[in-house]
């Protein structure tokens, strides 16, 4: 089951699946057909990363990128946050 990430949390939720994922920035440049400076450059904070590469990354490591419900679905109940 893939883990889910909302958007305000990307970056950091990016770099820790990188991180416990095990594999090396260039295993993970390779897997995600990024150019190596910019999955190096973005983990290591240097950098930020369009929305369209984190989508690559997200997928090789196996994360769900989900928009972050608005305060009005939250509030009638309507996030699907929780397998709702």
């Amino acid at each position: 089951m893939r883990d889910i990430i909302e958007y305000m949390n990307l970056a950091d939720s990016l770099k820790a699946a990188a991180k416990r994922s095990g594999l090396s920035m260039l295993a993970i440049s390779k897997a995600t057909g990024l150019n190596y400076q910019t999955v190096h450059g973005f983990l290591k904070g240097e950098r930020d990363i369009a929305l369209s590469s984190a989508v690559k990354l997200a997928d090789v490591l196996d994360l769900e990128l989900r928009p972050k419900a608005s305060k009005a679905s939250k509030a009638a109940g309507t996030s699907k946050k929780g397998g709702r």
